[in-house]
């Protein structure tokens, strides 16, 4: 994989990788649905051994909808997704790694922690 950069009209994006691959270590889910009885919306975080000693955050909106979707997510499930680093916020504070078009892959990845 080549580094690339690329950057918003705020210079705020800088892209790490195009894609990695990892699995999910934490997943946190906000409320439950009263119509369908699941948890919906939430975060997690992602480790990937291309990126050893980095927990990637990701939103459940950063995830790819396919056959399985945020609910189905579990720790453990293997995924590929494209690892960001984000500048300052409005306040200055660090944002930290994140990770978009998140999607689950079904083949076997060894991560160590």
């Amino acid at each position: 994989m080549t580094d690339e950069l690329i950057e918003n009209e705020s210079n705020e994006v800088k892209v790490i990788r195009k894609k990695s691959e990892g699995k999910i270590i934490k997943i946190q889910r906000h409320f439950v649905d009263p119509i369908t009885g699941k948890k919906k919306g939430g975060y997690g975080f992602i480790i990937s051994p291309e990126h050893m000693f980095t927990k990637f955050f990701f939103h459940w909106t950063a995830m790819i909808q396919g056959e399985k979707t945020f609910p189905d997510l579990t720790e453990g499930t293997k995924v590929k997704f494209i690892p960001i680093l984000m500048s300052l916020d409005k306040e200055g504070n660090n944002r930290g790694p994140r990770a978009i078009q998140v999607e689950v892959i079904e083949k076997e990845l060894e991560v160590k922690e």
